[in-house]
């Protein structure tokens, strides 16, 4: 089920939808990277299947490029490409921005 499949029906709620997808793309990444390892290309599908946009090939990269600097991935080169996995620092991370969502929901 796509999260984000439709257009908004006005500018606040598109506003929303496009922070709660495009501006934070990195929780998207370490949500699907948890689940399973992947490369970029997958992750790439995944986010459109799952949230319903895709992002650019570039900004996957650049978003794993920052995420793995940061010590929330770890990346493995095999069969030439390079899969990411979810470090410790990366399950804490996902865990504290999912509970600022649901604390933040909670409060509407």
């Amino acid at each position: 089920m796509k999260i984000f499949s439709a257009k908004a029906d006005s500018k606040p709620m598109q506003r929303l939808s496009d922070s709660l997808s495009y501006a934070n793309i990195w929780v998207w990444a370490l949500a699907l990277i948890k689940r399973q390892k992947m490369h970029a290309y997958t992750l790439n599908e995944k986010i459109e299947e799952k949230v319903g946009f895709k992002p650019g090939r570039i900004m996957t990269y650049v978003v794993l490029y920052k995420l793995e600097n940061e010590g929330l991935l770890a990346s493995k080169v095999s069969k030439r490409r390079k899969y990411y996995v979810l470090t410790a620092k990366g399950r804490k991370e996902l865990d504290a921005a999912k509970k600022l969502l649901r604390d933040a929901a909670g409060e509407l």
